[in-house]
């Protein structure tokens, strides 16, 4: 798909709000004078995901400050190697704008660049910022910042999120049913990252979820998701009569009994564009579960044949 650069007006305002079109009396009215101000880059070195968007690389000025620090930045590829290939500007990610300002109330700023999402499967791509002018204050340190963009592709567990079209047979309308679901899953670093997926948006509530659990085997370069029965869905809804205020959690029904142990097994296509779910014996049944922890066999709803689209 060819990316095409973000265009901006010339007066655009920057981040913050700190910018705007000026003359040349207007900066020399507004600059910093203080000899004890230094700029640099928050960090050294950063890892942003392929798939962030936009991404917000932090300038800051540190020392004594009474008006408005400028930079320009450049942007070029680090070497390719073993471990990483060359990231390229407007290639493999946007910059907004390479002149920056920095306001002295905040005295931080941000480059921006919109990373590029493909559907290539590579090593960490990675290029380099560095300040190369500055206009009231002196360079510090971290002149420099080497980004890496972290790809998402290989890392299946991150290819899984994002939307989906879920069709399901419902199974007291006797029909074929379908709702725009998210997959979802946990931040690199936290608990349940590679392990554990919600699917939000079943039944066509948005606050209803599936839990989906991940499973990979490196090895054998194998893998597939479960939906565990017994996992929560829904709370909070009210039914009613014998039931009243309920929580929800998905059952497995097969021939006539609740399956409470194991879970409705699914596997991903090698593009990575459907969910099949290939047990067509085993329903998926939303229980209700009442406020003083009773478990019901009352349904809120009960599909099979399940099925995951891009």
């Amino acid at each position: 798909m060819k990316i095409n650069k973000l265009a901006y007006a010339l007066c655009a305002v920057l981040t913050l709000g700190l910018a705007s079109c000026s003359n040349e009396n207007e900066w020399d009215e507004d600059a910093n004078t203080s000899s004890a101000t230094t700029v640099e880059f928050a960090d050294a070195q950063l890892t942003i995901k392929e798939n962030k968007g936009i991404a917000k690389i932090p300038v800051v000025c540190t020392g004594e400050q009474n008006g408005r620090v400028s930079i320009t930045v450049k942007c070029e590829p680090i070497a390719a190697s073993a471990d990483n290939e060359s990231a390229i500007e407007d290639t493999h990610y946007i910059v907004t704008s390479k002149t920056i300002n920095i306001g002295s109330e905040t005295q931080e700023a941000f480059v921006e660049i919109n990373t590029v999402d493909d559907a290539d499967i590579n090593t960490n791509r990675m290029f380099k910022i560095t300040i190369t002018e500055v206009n009231g204050a002196k360079l510090g340190t971290n002149a420099s910042c080497v980004v890496t963009l972290k790809d998402n592709d290989s890392a299946f567990y991150e290819k899984l999120q994002g939307k989906w079209k879920m069709t399901v047979y419902d199974y007291f309308d006797k029909v074929d049913v379908e709702w725009d679901v998210n997959i979802v899953g946990y931040d690199e670093g936290e608990e349940g990252y590679n392990k554990v997926l919600y699917i939000i948006g079943i039944n066509g509530v948005n606050y209803a979820e599936a839990q989906l659990n991940y499973y990979y085997d490196l090895t054998t370069k194998t893998g597939y998701v479960e939906i565990p029965f017994g996992s929560f869905c829904a709370e909070n809804l009210n039914f009613g009569g014998d039931y009243g205020v309920c929580s929800i959690y998905i059952y497995g029904v097969s021939g006539g009994y609740v399956v409470q142990d194991g879970g409705l097994v699914g596997n991903w296509s090698d593009d990575f564009n459907a969910i099949t779910f290939p047990d067509k014996d085993t329903r998926l049944h939303g229980l209700l579960r009442k406020a003083d922890g009773t478990q019901t066999t009352a349904s809120w709803f009960g599909f099979s044949d399940v099925r995951l689209e891009r």
